[in-house]
Order: C-alpha cells, then sequence, then structure tokens
C-alpha cells in the first residue's frame, strides 16, 4: 500500500510538473507569437515605408519620362535594349510623347484587310532568339519597296513614341519617324 501511495504521489507531481510545464510553454510561445507579430507588423511598417519611397521614385521617374526626355536605346547593351523595348510594348503609356532612338533590322508587313504596309525596327535578345519590334511611320513620305532598305538590313529609327487605334485595336508606334539605313 506505501507503494501504491508513494507511486500516486509521484505520479500526481509528474502530472502537476508536465502541466506547469506546458502551461510555461504555451506562455513562452504566446509571448513568441506577440513578439513575431510585433517585429513583422514593424516589418510591414518598413516595408510600406519603403514601398511609399519606391512609389515616389516611380512616380518621379514617371514624370521625368513624360516630361519627354529623349531615350536613346542605341547606348545600351543588346540584352539592356531588348527589355526596354518589351518593356515599351507591355507599358507603353510610360513613353507616349518621348522621342525614341533605335536600331535594329528593318520589316514590313502588310496587312491585307486594312490595305497597309506597316513597317518596324526589330531588336533580337542578346541571344538572338527572342525579337521585340516597334512600329514606325515616317515623316518624310517613301514609296516602298523602292525607298526603303532590304528586309532584315540594319536601320536606325528615331521618332515619337506614341499609341494609336486600329479596328479597335491599340497600337504603339514611333510617328515622324526619321530612318537611316546601313548603319
Amino acid at each position: 500500500m506505501k507503494k501504491s501511495i508513494k507511486k500516486g504521489i509521484y505520479t500526481g507531481l509528474l502530472g502537476l510538473l508536465l502541466c506547469a510545464g506546458l502551461s510555461a510553454c504555451r506562455q513562452a510561445q504566446g509571448e513568441a507569437r506577440t513578439e513575431r507579430a510585433a517585429e513583422s507588423a514593424a516589418s510591414g511598417e518598413r516595408t510600406a515605408e519603403m514601398g511609399k519611397d519606391t512609389e515616389s521614385t516611380a512616380e518621379e521617374k514617371a514624370q521625368t519620362e513624360a516630361a519627354g526626355e529623349p531615350l536613346d536605346l542605341t547606348a545600351l547593351s543588346s540584352t539592356m535594349v531588348y527589355s526596354e523595348v518589351y518593356n515599351m510594348v507591355m507599358s507603353p503609356e510610360r513613353y507616349i510623347g518621348r522621342e525614341v532612338t533605335m536600331e535594329g533590322e528593318f520589316s514590313a508587313f502588310f496587312n491585307q484587310r486594312t490595305g497597309k504596309t506597316y513597317f518596324a525596327c526589330i531588336i533580337s535578345d542578346a541571344t538572338a532568339c527572342c525579337a521585340q519590334g516597334i512600329e514606325f511611320c515616317l515623316r518624310e513620305e517613301r514609296i516602298y519597296p523602292d525607298d526603303y532598305p532590304a528586309i532584315g538590313e540594319k536601320i536606325r529609327v528615331t521618332g515619337i513614341f506614341e499609341i494609336y487605334e486600329e479596328e479597335g485595336k491599340k497600337y504603339c508606334r514611333l510617328r515622324d519617324a526619321e530612318m537611316a539605313d546601313g548603319v
């Protein structure tokens, strides 16, 4: 009987210790969660503040770009040129009204529906596996194909970036462009 009483006391004490230990663990976990939540909130505030800085920097950059500062793509590496032209096609509103100078390959496309021939300056990425182009519309009248370079010939085009609508779709191009071939 003494053994069973001792066993009961030890079991009871062990149970109390386990409960006290678990309670202390839960409290420590709760405090840790509270600390992590506070750190996360503080980090979120810092991120939000950095985001505000980034937003204002992006807004300032967009305003500078919209002010018509010329964009000379000929001064960039092939990777950067391809990336910038991709951005021009994907986010054209950032470039409206800017004078753009670019070098690439001459391309022409006849659209049977509209009866028009469209001209573009095509730029390949650094590995030449991907290409992106910008349509251009020359300032001066030329007759195609007589007054134009051969398809694939290197050209340099400078014009004002714009968005226009045709048949319910929006397109971007360089208007009032000047083209130099054989560059």
